[in-house]
């Protein structure tokens, strides 16, 4: 449920992210689509030793950069996020999903730095009950926590990547197992509790500037709808080149073989669909927001 390749791919080429902490990446599902999908650094941090033990996270030769892939076993509550030098783990985004329900806000100070050591932070909450869930509230709770914690929430960006997951909804190419008749709600924790926060702080860094990477160059139109394009394939109006932004300011290139190494690595996995019964055609997940619908 708290999966979304079209809201991963959107964070990669719109937004520009290629870095990511993974807290909470349970068997890495998440964490193994950046990898193969060739993220400069993430970092995966586990505290189910369950979840370690049956982790799917591929070895870092799988790509070509540089990439640092860690599971810890130690208790959330008593874990702090910091590499083997005593530093605090970079990163350009944390992605955080299913997590921040299980662990009081007595032990959030233990995992807030990990937030404040990225540039955005892309959070989901739990809306209802479950094991150990023991911080159950609405979104607007969360915004005023992480807010108070120093993030800036952005309700453009929750909202885009809230669209974005909903599209992953009916998919059913993810697992061998979703072929069989059962009802699958692909990413409803995204598009049901993800929020989005800036943090100002590092956002605002010079090496954070290549953020928000869609094209800048204005290209003509389409039906009446702006075309922006790579400025290195763009001329003003007397004809002439445009400046093209450096490399390192362009976001990553996705391809389909990328789609398919991650593919390859959660094809056997059983998630929890529901058995459908009867006419199950115009049956819809509860909760959907109206505006996504």
């Amino acid at each position: 449920m708290g999966v979304s390749p079209m809201l991963w791919t959107h964070m990669v080429r719109h937004w520009g992210i290629k870095s990511v902490l993974d807290v909470g990446c349970g068997r890495g599902i998440s964490t193994a689509w950046f990898i193969t999908h060739g993220l400069e650094f993430v970092q995966c941090v586990e505290g189910s030793h369950d979840a370690v033990l049956q982790s799917i996270v591929p070895n870092s030769t799988l790509t070509a950069t540089a990439i640092t892939t860690t599971t810890t076993t130690r208790k959330k509550s008593q874990e702090k996020l910091w590499d083997r030098g005593g530093r605090l783990v970079p990163s350009i985004a944390v992605w955080c999903v299913e997590f921040t329900e299980h662990v009081g806000r007595n032990f959030q100070p233990n995992y807030l730095p990990s937030f404040r050591s990225a540039a955005l932070i892309f959070v989901t909450h739990s809306n209802w009950g479950g094991w150990h869930r023991v911080e159950v509230h609405d979104d607007e709770w969360w915004r005023v926590r992480w807010e108070a914690a120093g993030l800036v929430f952005s309700q453009s960006m929750t909202d885009e990547a809230r669209a974005m997951a909903m599209q992953d909804l009916s998919r059913r190419d993810l697992t061998r197992h979703m072929t069989e008749d059962y009802m699958y709600f692909v990413g409803q924790h995204l598009w049901l509790s993800l929020q989005v926060f800036i943090n100002p702080m590092v956002a605002s860094l010079p090496r954070h500037s290549h953020l928000f990477a869609k094209h800048r160059c204005f290209g003509g139109r389409n039906d009446g709808e702006k075309i922006h394009v790579d400025c290195s394939h763009a001329k003003n109006a007397e004809g002439e080149h445009l400046t093209p932004l450096p490399e390192s300011f362009k976001a990553l290139n996705l391809t389909k073989e990328m789609d398919d190494a991650c593919l390859d690595l959660i094809k056997d996995f059983k998630a929890g669909g529901w058995p459908r019964q009867g006419n199950s055609k115009n049956m819809k997940p509860m909760n959907v927001p109206e505006s996504l619908e």
